[in-house]
């Protein structure tokens, strides 16, 4: 699973910190349905100089809550991604926060982000926001 986040400030967020969470339906002992949230371990969930992009990734293997889970599972229980992001802004020097919601239908099953990241003539990189939200589907 992956979700890419982007620092729009014109100055650099140090200390980033991301949490993916995903809030699904679940049946307890007593046979009562809830909503529970379920933490989804990050590849890497800092980043000591957040300045352009970050993708956010979480590997779904058997230890994953969304191990076996499908579209149709996502869909049946009406399940939410959520992302939260900190950090300290280094300009104004306060802690910045940021949180987005996804449904299960915002989601791209076999899906990866297109490169947006470039470099002009004289080799500084760039990055193509008019591309940020692409994917493309992967080769089978």
């Amino acid at each position: 699973l992956m979700i890419r986040v982007a620092n729009e400030r014109h100055s650099t967020i140090a200390d980033a910190n991301a949490q993916l969470t995903v809030l699904r339906p679940t049946v307890t002992a007593e046979g009562i349905r809830m909503r529970r949230l379920h933490d989804l371990k990050l590849v890497r969930d800092n980043q000591p100089v957040f300045r352009i992009s970050w993708s956010l990734m979480h590997v779904i293997d058997e230890t994953s809550p969304l191990a076996g889970v499908d579209a149709r599972e996502m869909e049946r229980g009406e399940a939410n991604i959520v992302v939260t992001v900190s950090g300290l802004d280094e300009s104004s020097g306060q802690i910045m926060h940021a949180r987005r919601g996804y449904a299960h239908d915002a989601l791209r099953w076999g899906h990866r982000y297109v490169d947006i990241i470039g470099a002009d003539a004289n080799g500084r990189t760039l990055i193509d926001y008019t591309r940020f939200h692409d994917s493309t589907a992967e080769a089978p």
